[in-house]
């Protein structure tokens, strides 16, 4: 069985629960976590998710008028 893996949809970092609580680690860079735990991509299976940054970015982005570093190439509008 392949471990599920949270991984930020915005910016791909990885939480890396490691010693700690479910829920509770750190976001680190995917080759970072990779590296650390000796895994291959095809090792793990990624969970889509937002990392707290991303996720408090986006939000602001909706409530406020979406940024131009968060805009989605090809956005009508853009």
């Amino acid at each position: 069985m392949r471990p599920v893996i949270p991984k930020c949809s915005l910016c791909r970092r990885v939480q890396d629960d490691g010693e700690t609580e479910v829920d509770q680690g750190i976001w680190s860079d995917l080759r970072v976590f990779l590296i650390k735990y000796d895994l291959r991509p095809i090792d793990v299976v990624f969970s889509h998710t937002f990392c707290p940054e991303c996720a408090h970015a986006y939000r602001n982005a909706v409530l406020y008028g979406m940024p131009q570093s968060l805009k989605v190439s090809g956005d009508a509008g853009s």
